[in-house]
């Protein structure tokens, strides 16, 4: 039996997954992709290479990023806390690509991070990879990915995703509809501040 696939690494709006000793090379536009079934592995724009190197060759270039988008970072935390300010005390975090310290309330836009809960907790919700991922968006709010959005047409439960998240800790980031998901909205997120969607690793307004 064949190790279950691993995302690589994802290149403009393509996965590189490892399976069965090859490289495939899985566009996002598909949404979840059962290598098990040889019908998904024909679908228009799968394809299969010995190498990392040959599928990163292979890879269409991502697009010029809109004006105004925002890179995602992502960033750990430290387990220390800010002195307390006004009795207000703020836990800290680490740019996983940088290693710059900044406390949670300054966190720039796009910042995206592993919310610390006790095993017991119910909220925030868990995504499939077990984590849940919050994201700091332009207006300063915290939006928790994994979570339940406002306008969900289907019952109080954890066998749908309001927003389908593709990418785990570490990795770009892409968030939309593609998946067991409801018919609320189209994989947006709106404030009443801010409206856009985070494609692609990008924060990008509507």
């Amino acid at each position: 039996m064949s190790a279950p696939p691993k995302l690589i690494e994802s290149i403009g709006s393509n996965n590189l997954v490892a399976w069965s000793g090859r490289v495939w090379l899985v566009p996002q536009r598909l949404g979840p992709l059962d290598v098990d079934n040889p019908e998904h592995r024909r679908r228009a724009g799968v394809q299969d290479f010995g190498t990392v190197e040959e599928a990163r060759g292979a890879a269409p270039p991502a697009p010029p990023s809109p004006p105004g988008a925002i890179r995602c970072t992502w960033w750990e935390r430290t387990g220390a806390y800010t002195e307390f300010v006004d009795g207000i005390s703020s836990p800290m975090f680490r740019s996983v690509e940088t290693g710059e310290d900044r406390s949670s309330r300054e966190l720039p836009a796009g910042a995206l991070y592993a919310i610390m809960r006790e095993p017991e907790d119910k909220w925030p919700p868990l995504g499939p990879d077990g984590l849940s991922i919050a994201c700091v968006l332009p207006d300063r709010h915290t939006w928790y990915i994994d979570s339940r959005c406002n306008n969900c047409t289907m019952p109080r439960d954890d066998a749908h995703r309001c927003w389908v998240r593709h990418g785990t800790f570490g990795e770009r980031v892409h968030v939309d509809k593609n998946g067991a998901t409801c018919g609320g909205g189209g994989g947006s997120i709106d404030t009443g501040k801010w409206h856009g969607h985070l494609h692609a690793g990008e924060l990008r307004a509507c």
